[in-house]
């Protein structure tokens, strides 16, 4: 066994330049495949969406419940007077527990590690299938999705488990037709997925396409053996998850209000008159074109996966990353019919050739990590809102308060408590009063006069928004009702409505209430080992899920 492990090790150096070649590309591809998401990422520091969700993580670790009602000063359902379905909960709770202690560096490390799952998961899919593709060229599709497909939203919001889990999904539907067990994997994702991300929707979208193949091919009992695993997706969901049937009829209407569709960007159409979307649909037409030109025959499912998908596109940007993820695995499997780009068969079992080429990958992802660290700007290590300005707010007593939309979840997450907006679609859609206020401040079109009714209506009693961007309505109304600045620091002023009182916050409340002694299973959690914690409160809260109702209603009386 020795002599023949020494023979390929000789066999192998004895080639040279070609494994070292080999190497080196796919080492210098894998170092732009990692670095360009997360340069974009880091440039783009924390979204408001981070922030809430950080917090919300934090309420449920400490009153051991999920939250599917806010508590009472925080902005959000509880102000509009009805509950709201939280399909993010799992996120929330994990994003806190990775980092607990707001440490910009966790968060850093956390992107890494999804990074580094988005190229497993990724080449697993490939290879499924297209087995016998040469590795670099699985890497320059990776380099190819991440600087086109992943830029456009790499963020550490619940949406990167689905970008996660949907190559998986692909691979475990295209297993399935070898040995169909593969598809009972599809019920434990779909109990993570669905109480992570509302994007788990795809997974019976999907199937039901699988089932459409099976049906044109005739193929009776493959069609009810997907309808039964169809079936066990659905039970899952709805016994599974916190709010049950909601969680699959919230997706009926969540994106068909106009108005909110209108100022949310992630939920906008890709327009085709940006030369970016342009590049995109020149990229998918340039494929559809070679693939006619070369007379490779598709699988039909496929070409349905794509069709599907492409659709899914056309209705909103962040599909753009699904639609890119199923591109390149559609033009993987025309180009793993090509002999030339195919692994031979020495190289394919070669365990010595493997083993170097990820050591190779690694120590590319290794080397763009400190050149991303060295290179992090200081704009991603400050907060939002400066520190100053937050403890001021709170020591001071107010009302609601008007903030800047991506500013919100950040006041949130500090303790400053009842917002005015935060960047909660969910909230949007029940109160799209408030949120219409928000739209037509920034874009100018509400009087003073008019706002300042609105603002007595909704109790608004500060306006904190950064000096230089404050919005021409907001100066008209400040001046015009006398709303006196309060507190100015780093760019920043705070003004009162007239006649606010300003006494210290000294024995005012931070809006948590205290909570009951919670389940059992969190108190022994606490005793055991870090590394494996997580995973029990986590399979503590799904399996109490729906006895208790306080559990899964968080505070009572917020509902």
């Amino acid at each position: 066994m020795a002599h023949q492990t020494q023979v390929t090790v000789k066999h192998l150096l004895s080639g040279g330049p070609p494994l070292v070649l080999r190497v080196s590309l796919i080492a210098f591809v894998a170092f732009f495949a990692f670095a360009i998401p997360m340069e974009v990422w880091l440039r783009q520091g924390f979204t408001g969406d981070v922030w809430w969700v950080w917090k919300a993580g934090q309420w449920m670790a400490e009153h051991h419940h999920i939250l599917l009602s806010d508590p009472r000063l925080w902005n959000g359902a509880a102000l509009a007077g009805k509950p709201w379905v939280n399909l993010e909960w799992g996120w929330e709770w994990l994003l806190y527990r990775t980092n607990p202690h707001l440490q910009p560096w966790r968060f850093v490390g956390l992107a890494f590690l999804c990074s580094l799952g988005l190229l497993a998961s990724f080449s697993w899919a490939i290879r499924t299938v297209a087995p016998r593709l040469k590795f670099e060229w699985v890497i320059c599709l990776y380099l190819l999705y991440s600087a086109l497909f992943l830029t456009v939203d790499f963020k550490l919001r619940a949406e990167m488990f689905s970008y996660l889990a949907f190559p998986v999904l692909l691979s475990l539907l295209w297993r399935g037709r070898q040995d169909e067990r593969w598809l009972w994997i599809l019920w434990p994702l779909t109990l993570i997925w669905a109480n992570v991300h509302g994007s788990w929707l795809m997974i019976p979208v999907l199937i039901g396409l699988e089932c459409v193949a099976a049906l044109r091919h005739h193929a009776w009992p493959r069609a009810l053996r997907l309808l039964l695993v169809l079936g066990g997706v659905v039970a899952v969901v709805i016994g599974f998850t916190p709010e049950h049937l909601r969680t699959i009829t919230y997706a009926l209407w969540l994106d068909r209000n106009p108005e909110i569709n209108g100022h949310i960007a992630e939920w906008l159409s890709p327009n085709f008159h940006v030369v970016w979307f342009s590049g995109l649909a020149g990229l998918a037409l340039a494929a559809g074109l070679w693939r006619g030109r070369q007379r490779i025959a598709y699988p039909f499912l496929l070409d349905l996966w794509l069709a599907g998908i492409a659709w899914m596109f056309l209705d909103s940007v962040r599909m753009v990353t699904y639609f890119g993820f199923v591109l390149m695995l559609w033009v993987a499997y025309g180009l793993g019919t090509y002999p030339r780009l195919q692994e031979t068969p020495h190289s394919t079992g070669n365990t010595t050739l493997r083993l170097t080429i990820w050591g190779g990958l690694v120590g590319a992802w290794g080397i763009a990590s400190l050149v991303l660290m060295a290179s992090i700007p200081a704009a991603f290590l400050t907060d939002a809102v400066p520190t100053s300005v937050m403890h001021w707010m709170t020591h001071h007593r107010h009302g609601v308060i008007f903030n800047p939309y991506t500013d919100g979840g950040d006041l949130i997450a500090h303790n400053v408590t009842d917002v005015y907006i935060d960047g909660r679609t969910d909230f949007y859609l029940y109160n799209g009063d408030r949120f219409q206020t928000y739209v037509q401040v920034i874009s100018g079109s509400i009087l003073p006069g008019r706002l300042a009714r609105e603002f007595q209506r909704q109790r608004i009693g500060w306006i904190a928004w950064p000096t230089k961007t404050l919005p021409e309505v907001l100066a008209v109304l400040i001046q015009e009702a006398h709303w006196p600045p309060l507190y100015q620091a780093h760019g920043w002023t705070i003004y009162a409505r007239p006649g606010t009182d300003l006494r210290t916050a000294s024995t005012w409340t931070t809006g948590e209430v205290s909570s009951s002694s919670g389940r059992g299973i969190f108190r022994k959690a606490k005793a055991l080992p870090q590394a494996i914690r997580a995973p029990v409160a986590f399979g503590a809260s799904i399996a109490h899920i729906f006895p208790d109702d306080a559990f899964r209603h968080g505070i009572d009386g917020d509902r």
